[in-house]
């Protein structure tokens, strides 16, 4: 009889952290940037969340649907960035598992969370990261 415990040991599989599946390069705007500015930051960057921080420390997280309803509603009255950002914004630690932040998405009703310690970003972590993650975790080679 073989021994199969070290195979079973091998082939659990491991639950990535928030680290290895965020994204890393973020961008920020002040919470005095208008929303074109915001806008125009999301666009040259391709992302649909911004970080808005002052003084060094993220003061809320602007989605781009935020942005745009407010423009659509508001058009040259619209709010500043740090006016239509949602605050607080949803935090994580970056060595918390992927299955901590989908509870902290989940609980928080948010499709994106900062990650970072302290005041310091790291980065965000979005839900089509972790749709990505999922899809890698599951992706088999083909032959």
């Amino acid at each position: 009889m073989t021994d199969n415990r070290d195979d079973e040991i091998r082939s659990v599989p491991t639950v990535p952290t928030v680290a290895e599946v965020m994204t890393s390069r973020v961008v920020a705007v002040g919470p005095l940037a208008t929303l074109h500015e915001a806008l125009a930051a999301m666009l040259g960057a391709g992302v649909r969340h911004l970080p808005v921080v002052h003084d060094g420390r993220c003061v809320g997280l602007l989605y781009e649907c935020d942005a745009l309803w407010e423009l659509y509603l508001r058009a040259e009255s619209a709010g500043r960035a740090g006016v239509c950002a949602r605050s607080p914004a949803p935090f994580i630690a970056p060595d918390a598992s992927l299955d901590a932040a989908a509870q902290v998405l989940e609980l928080a009703g948010a499709d994106a969370l900062i990650v970072g310690q302290g005041d310091r970003i790291a980065g965000i972590l979005t839900t089509t990261d972790v749709v990505h993650a999922i899809a890698r975790a599951g992706a088999t080679p083909s032959k």
